[in-house]
Order: structure tokens, then C-alpha cells, then sequence
């Protein structure tokens, strides 16, 4: 205790802005000063002395956290200019009447006699310059005070459950509470939230808010706060309040790895737009007897199919809470809007004075503002975002939405400024909802909040969880970007990096054995999304694992290239589970990367238990490959005519048992021969060669149809090459190795078309499958045939100058 007490007075008098802390370090010294001589003198009892002494710690944690608080508002230039802003703020007590007069002058402005439309806009304007000056003090002053007593909480929690504060003040102050909690987390702070999250009486989107800031508080106050959150387990830990839980940390992990799936969703919407794209020109072409859809659209693929299937996985992963949006937006975080604090804790409405310089842009194209806040999904950081840069968007882009809404996706939300002020009494933050109100059926001058913001007494128990999950998502997105975007993000901890390495649903509060199965769901998840660091991360301090648990840890180790600890999982399963079929294709996969020769008899196994003949054939074919991956040339060889005869005039065998070959050390240039024969008839030049002669083709002496005939040529070969899957692996060894025979036999002029084609499909394949069929040996192979490294030189360098050309 000692020691504690010297450190903080050490502090404080080293310190600049700590002076308020020099009267209670004083006391507490004079307190254990006292309480020594006391003891000493024999008039303390051991129980007495117990409870003196954990009074006077106890108070030694205040009087820490009274110093932690007046150090960063003295130290901090965030908090510097909030306390400054603060002060400004003359007395709490009348800030519930403040809010409310706000809302009711500017729901009397429709009610005022003579003022024509443009009037009643200056007028309102004022009113909101005015209520976010206000909240601006609010905020700040919620942010950085130490005195949460009985009283301030008082008038906190009557200020959101005020029916006549407007819902956008009440979500900011929510978050002002939550955002201190993070930064000065003590008990008064921490049951606010708790209250929020529990009470029957709170809207959705404050007690998804205080659900959040209740979590994010503890993982940025994680062991040094421990009692705190073992006084809060018994009071709210339920199923329902760990699903949310679980949910979050999904969401977060989400946010995180936003990229990859932003690119994964976008890559699969393009692919097959380009598919859908192929089969109209197709129809076209074929209209004119030039071509067929069969010549380049991938084989019993249906593109309509194919589109909507990647636009619904697009749409569930937003469900989930895949962030499409963050890269999008990241660089429009610049405006003024952004750069004051409380303004990012804002929900996204219409009339807020922050859209003053673009509000005659959007009175302008209302339909492109109905359009955009009905068929959007984003949060209110980005709604702000895309409507601040109005003025500077592309005309094309605006002009693209400013359609009438008839003629746009259906949906019940329209843009109305002037009626909005009427309807906003008692709503939630403006968080789109799925199912259309009654007045969104019946009335085309519907509002935002009304549509999209219904009381949940009319929503069934499934509608209200569905909603609160869609708010849930959407503020963890708005708390990403402020997290990450934000200027003045260097003031807070982050907890999405904090929580990074070591997910929170495994430590502190939630790290009990009986939490195990919410952490099974989090790892199936993210097992599913191919995240297996995650599912490393978040099964890390299961007690016993299952069958399925193993395996997803074998997954885990394996995308770290852990693979001794990956098969050490496999082993387990494959005694307790000998038929687990996945989990011999992963030990298979693992030892065919690190060329155990076991790969072989784990392989031998596969094939033996396998019944579907197309899954068995693969699995022979992989067998050749493995073969001469391990450099078993002979074994290969053989394997490979047995294949050829079993599966005549098959091209994945006889290219297979062509490699096979060129290993040969017998009969010499027949073997080269044999595998240039086998190989030749299923060589397929790229589409490539086709735009490459139409574009040199001379059409001085075409008619227009004849151009045009050609131009829809080259374009369906374009279309095709980017649309046809195509196994460029394949291809590429193919060439490759057909190049080498005829390098061989007829020279490096010959070979270099070859040599080209092979490079053009390997741009696309992986590199570490590069010696998959023994490509590591040809340098051997070619010394033996007298080709000397500067001729591979020259024909390198030839090819790379060819695919610079093209």
C-alpha cells in the first residue's frame, strides 16, 4: 500500500495539471500515517484494521483514477479543448429543458401564421445551428466531468427517457456515456449502461448503444477493472445478452478483414455481370449466324442464375455485417462535419444544420435523396458522408438516381424536410427496417423515420431481434470508422486492435468454461469465411476439444503453416474418429505440402474409400501428380499407363502420363517424341491470338456491316476470355512442357511461341504450385539434352518481351 501511495505523490508533484489531486494524497497519507500508529499502539483489533485498511485502498483507487482523469484533460489536447468546451456549459441541471424547448420551437415553426416556405427553413436553420452548439457543450461535458453522482445520473437517464428530447440528442448522450465509460470507466458510468441495457422502457438503438459501449468498455479496461465486471455478470448476463455478444465480436472481426471481403463480394458480382453480359452479346451474334453462346460462356452455367447469386451473397453478407462500404467513404471523411467530436455520434437526419451548404443541392434532386436513404444500407457516418459531397459528386452519378421513385427499387421512404419535424417524436435512430408500415402503404409523402422507424410494440419478438441486429451492425460500423478515420482517434483506445490478437469473448468476463459453446458458434463462423486465424484465436482456451474442434484448429494451424501442430489435431481425430473423411483430405493436403512420403499412403487410402467413380478418378489423377512431386519417376510412369489404359483418350491422363514421360530415363528422344504427340491435341491457344490478329487485320476496304460484324467479334472474344473458367495451371504446364520438347527438337525460335502461352496462363496460377509436376527438375533435364543456361536466358528474355508487347 505503501509503495501505491509514494508512486501517486510522486506523480503528482512531477506532473503539470494535478494540482486538484495535492489535498487527497495529503489525506491519504495522513490516513495511513494514523492507521500505523494506531496499529502499533495496540488500538486496533486484526478485524478492525481489516476494514480500515481496505476503506483507505479503496479510496487510493479513487483518488488513482481522480489523477488518470485530470492528467489527460490536462495533457491530452482532445480533452484539453473538450474540458474548455465543457465549461461553457453553466449548469446540467438545465440541460433536459434546454433540449426539449429546442424540439418544441421547431415543431411550432409549422404552426407560425405568415411565413412563407424559405422562412420557415432560415428559421429552423437557426434552430439546429443553435441544438448542436448546444449538444456540442452536452457532449463534452458528459466526456470529461468526475462528478457522476447520484444527481448527474439522475438527470442523464431523464434525459433519455424523455418523450420530448429528440431521439438523435438521446443516441448522442447515449454514446457520450459509453465513450467516457471507455476512457474513465468507474462504477456510476458502468450502471448507466447496465440500466440502459436492461431496461423494458429504453428504444432499440439505446440499448443496442449501451450494449456496446458496455463492451467496449470492458475490453479497453480489461484486468484492472475486474471488479467491476464480476458486479455486472450476475445483473446482466443472459442468453440473450451473450448472443449479442457474440454477434459483436463477429461484427468487429468483420470490420476488420472488411477489405478481403469487400474485394471477395465485388469480385464475384463482376465475374458474373461479365457471365450475363456474354450470353446477350452471344444472343446477338448468333442472331447474325457469326457465333454461338456455347463458343465462350462457362459450360451449363445459367448467367441470370449466376448474377442473382452473387448479388444475394452480397446482401447476406451485409446481414451478417460485412463492411461493403468502408473503402468506398474512407476518404471523405475530411469535412468540417467530421472534425468535431460529438458530431460523429450523431444519427443521420435530413435537417441537421451540418447540411447547410448542401441543401439546395438536395431540394434540388429529392428524388435522388428518396432514392438514396430507401435503397441504401449504410450507416449514418457514411449517409453523411455521401450527402456533404453532393456539390462535388459527378453529375452522371446524381443524375443516375434522380429518377422518380416509381421507376427505383420499391420502398416505403421518401425525403420530405417540412413534414418531417411533426413525425419525429418518439423514434429511433434512423436504421432501415424491412417491413413497410402502414402509412408507407397508404400515403406518398411519407418520412424517413416513419418508414423505417416503427414502435416496436407493432413488431413481432423475430422482427425486434432482426432489428436490433441491423442497429447493432450499423453502429459498429459508424464506431470503425471513428476508430479509424477520426481526427482525433489518437485520444481513445482502439478496441478493435486491442482485441485483435486476443478476441475479448476469451478473457475477463467472458472466459468461463460454460460461455464454451457461444465460442464454437464464433469459430464455426469464422471457419466458414476461411478466417482461421480467428478460429486459432478464439479456441484457444477451450478445456476439451470435439472432433470438430480439432479439425478447425488443424485448418487454423495450417493457414500459419503450423503444420506439425496441425497434424498433431489430425492425429487425435483419426483415433477417435477413423472414418473422418475431411480430416484425411487435410492430412493429405498437409503432407503433400511438405513432401512427406506419407502423402502417398494417405492418398491410397482416399481412393480405396472412395465410391463415386468422378471423385475416385480425381483422386488417381492427383496420384500421378503427388508421384512426380515427390520425384517417384518410375512409380509415375508406371501409375500413368495403367491410368491411360483404364481411361483412354482422357486429357487429364494422357497430358499426365506425357510429364510422366519426359522423366524417362529410357528410349531417350521417343519418349520426347510420345509426349509431344500426346500433349499436341489438346492444346488450345487463348483468345489472345484472336484480338491480337483482328486488331492488325486491315478493314480500309470493309463496309460498315463488315466492321461492325468484326467489332463484335473481337469484343466476344474479350468477353469470353474473362468470362470462360478456365484451369490456367493446367494450361500453363501444358504449354510449358510442350515448349520444352520443342526446344528440344526444333530449337528456341520454335519454342517461344509455346514458352509465351505457358507464361500468359502461369501469370494467373499460384506460385507455390510451380513444381506440382517436377518443374524444380528440368534444369537437370535440359543440361542432359545440351541446352545451355544462356539459351534459357535469351528465350526468357524473348517471352518477357512478348508479354510486354501484348
Amino acid at each position: 500500500m505503501i509503495s501505491r501511495i509514494e508512486a501517486i505523490r510522486k506523480i503528482i508533484d512531477q506532473e503539470v495539471g494535478l494540482e486538484p489531486c495535492l489535498p487527497g494524497i495529503a489525506e491519504i497519507e495522513q490516513r495511513y500515517d494514523a492507521l500505523y500508529h494506531d496499529y502499533i499502539d495496540g488500538k486496533l483489533k486484526h478485524r478492525e484494521l481489516y476494514d480500515l485498511a481496505s476503506d483507505l485502498d479503496m479510496d487510493i483507487d479513487k483518488l488513482y483514477s481522480k489523477m488518470r482523469h485530470e492528467w489527460i484533460l490536462a495533457n491530452e489536447s482532445t480533452f484539453v479543448a473538450l474540458r474548455k468546451r465543457a465549461q461553457n456549459l453553466t449548469s446540467f441541471d438545465e440541460v433536459q429543458e434546454t433540449f426539449e424547448k429546442f424540439a418544441t420551437d421547431e415543431a411550432m415553426l409549422n404552426l407560425r401564421v405568415g411565413l412563407s416556405e424559405e422562412q420557415i427553413d432560415e428559421e429552423r436553420q437557426k434552430i439546429q445551428e443553435q441544438l448542436n452548439a448546444y449538444r456540442n457543450m452536452v457532449f463534452s461535458y458528459i466526456l470529461t466531468t468526475d462528478e457522476w453522482n447520484d444527481d448527474f445520473v439522475k438527470d442523464i437517464l431523464d434525459i433519455i427517457a424523455s418523450d420530448l428530447v429528440d431521439p438523435y440528442t438521446i443516441n448522442m448522450i447515449v454514446s457520450a456515456v459509453s465513450l467516457s465509460c471507455s476512457v474513465f470507466m468507474d462504477a456510476p458510468r458502468l450502471a448507466v449502461l447496465m440500466r440502459l441495457i436492461k431496461s423494458d422502457d429504453s428504444t432499440c438503438s439505446v440499448r443496442q448503444r449501451a450494449l456496446v459501449g458496455f463492451v467496449f468498455s470492458a475490453i479497453t479496461n480489461s484486468g484492472e477493472k475486474q471488479k467491476y465486471w464480476d458486479s455486472a455478470a450476475g445483473l446482466i448476463m443472459n442468453d440473450e445478452f451473450l448472443a449479442a455478444c457474440v454477434d459483436l465480436q463477429r461484427q468487429m472481426r468483420l470490420c476488420l478483414t472488411s477489405k478481403k471481403d469487400s474485394k471477395e463480394m465485388m469480385h464475384s458480382v463482376v465475374k458474373t455481370m461479365l457471365t450475363s453480359f456474354t450470353q446477350d452479346l452471344a444472343e446477338k451474334i448468333d442472331q447474325t449466324g457469326e457465333l454461338g453462346l456455347n463458343c465462350f460462356s462457362a459450360d451449363g452455367e445459367n448467367p441470370d442464375d449466376a448474377l442473382k447469386g452473387a448479388f444475394d451473397y452480397m446482401l447476406n453478407s451485409e446481414d451478417i455485417g460485412v463492411d461493403v462500404y468502408y473503402h468506398q467513404f474512407a476518404n471523405q471523411k475530411s469535412f468540417g462535419h467530421f472534425h468535431s467530436l460529438y458530431n460523429w455520434f450523431v444519427p443521420f437526419y435530413v435537417r441537421n444544420s451540418t447540411l447547410k451548404n448542401v441543401r439546395a443541392t438536395m431540394k434540388q434532386h429529392r428524388n435522388f435523396i428518396n432514392n438514396l436513404l430507401r435503397g441504401a444500407s449504410m450507416c449514418d457516418t457514411d449517409l453523411y458522408s455521401i450527402i456533404l459531397s453532393l456539390n462535388n459528386a459527378s453529375k452522371e452519378f446524381i443524375e443516375s438516381l434522380d429518377v422518380a421513385p416509381e421507376n427505383m427499387v420499391s420502398g416505403p421512404v421518401f425525403y420530405d424536410e417540412e413534414d418531417e419535424v411533426e413525425k419525429e417524436q418518439n423514434t429511433e435512430e434512423p436504421v432501415e427496417d424491412e417491413t413497410d408500415s402502414t402509412e408507407a402503404k397508404d400515403s406518398e409523402n411519407v418520412t424517413l423515420l416513419d418508414s423505417v422507424m416503427e414502435h416496436e410494440e407493432n413488431l413481432s419478438e423475430e422482427e425486434k431481434k432482426k432489428r436490433a441486429i441491423r442497429v447493432r451492425h450499423r453502429y459498429v460500423q459508424d464506431l470503425y470508422r471513428f476508430y479509424t478515420l477520426s481526427p482525433m482517434r489518437k485520444a481513445f483506445d482502439n478496441p478493435f486492435e486491442v482485441q485483435k490478437e486476443i478476441p475479448f469473448f476469451t478473457t475477463g468476463l467472458f472466459a468461463k468454461p460454460e460461455y464454451d459453446k457461444y465460442r464454437l458458434s464464433l469459430a464455426r463462423f469464422s471457419a466458414k469465411r476461411g478466417d482461421y486465424a480467428f478460429v486459432s484465436k478464439i479456441l484457444r482456451n477451450l478445456e476439451k476439444y470435439t472432433d470438430e474442434e480439432h479439425m478447425m484448429l488443424a485448418l487454423a494451424y495450417k493457414s500459419e503453416e503450423k503444420y506439425d501442430e496441425a497434424l498433431e489435431h489430425l492425429y487425435v481425430i483419426k483415433k477417435t474418429s477413423p472414418t473422418y473423411k475431411a480430416a484425411t483430405e487435410l492430412k493429405l493436403e498437409i503432407e503433400e505440402e511438405i513432401k512427406d512420403p506419407a502423402a502417398l499412403i494417405t492418398l491410397n487410402c482416399l481412393i480405396k474409400e472412395e465410391s463415386d467413380e468422378s471423385k475416385q478418378f480425381k483422386l488417381k489423377l492427383k496420384k500421378t501428380d503427388l508421384l512426380l512431386k515427390l520425384h517417384h519417376y518410375k512409380e509415375a510412369l508406371e501409375w500413368a499407363f495403367q491410368m491411360d489404359e483404364q481411361y483412354p483418350k482422357e486429357e487429364q491422363v494422357e497430358c499426365r502420363l506425357a510429364f510422366s514421360l519426359l522423366f524417362s530415363e529410357s528410349e531417350g528422344d521417343k519418349n520426347i517424341d510420345h509426349a509431344m504427340a500426346l500433349i499436341e491435341p489438346y492444346l488450345q491457344n487463348s483468345d489472345d491470338n484472336e484480338i491480337r490478329e483482328i486488331l492488325n487485320s486491315d478493314m480500309t476496304d470493309m463496309d460498315k456491316a463488315d466492321k461492325e460484324r468484326m467489332f463484335m467479334k473481337m469484343l466476344s472474344a474479350m468477353v469470353s476470355k474473362v468470362s470462360k473458367p478456365q484451369d490456367h495451371r493446367w494450361e500453363s504446364m501444358k504449354f510449358f512442357y510442350y515448349g520444352l520438347c520443342v526446344l528440344v527438337k526444333k530449337g528456341g525460335t520454335a519454342a517461344i511461341r509455346f514458352l509465351n502461352e505457358a507464361s500468359g496462363h502461369a501469370a494467373f496460377s499460384p506460385k507455390e504450385d510451380i513444381d506440382a509436376f517436377g518443374l524444380l527438375e528440368m534444369g537437370d533435364w535440359l543440361d542432359n539434352r545440351g541446352i545451355a543456361p544462356i539459351e534459357l536466358e535469351f528465350i526468357t528474355k524473348k517471352v518477357f518481351e512478348e508479354r510486354k508487347k501484348q
